[in-house]
């Protein structure tokens, strides 16, 4: 059960972080954004390290084009947190 908890508590972090970068990113604040989604990891989200890794390699790098940097935080805010559909179910929505 705590276990359990844990997982819903982690995909609430997340989402939360993805609507941070998303309404950093509808407003043109590019490094707020990107900062939203740096303290995530490749096993928050559905899919895991080989859908998401690209992504934060890109966030991570310094060298990273401002366009490369932006489809990736678009990317990331469109795919759904690990566990969310848990969270969502124990909620009853």
């Amino acid at each position: 059960m705590h276990r359990m908890s844990a997982n819903n508590n982690r995909a609430g972090f997340v989402q939360f972080q993805q609507r941070l970068a998303r309404m950093a990113l509808d407003r043109g604040e590019l490094g707020a954004a990107r900062a939203a989604l740096r303290v995530l990891r490749s096993s928050d989200f559905i899919g895991g390290a080989d859908a998401c890794e690209a992504y934060f390699a890109t966030l991570r790098d310094p060298r990273a084009t401002p366009g490369a940097i932006q489809d990736a935080i678009a990317a990331l805010i469109r795919i759904r947190a690990a566990g969310s559909d848990r969270a969502a179910s124990s909620r009853g929505d």
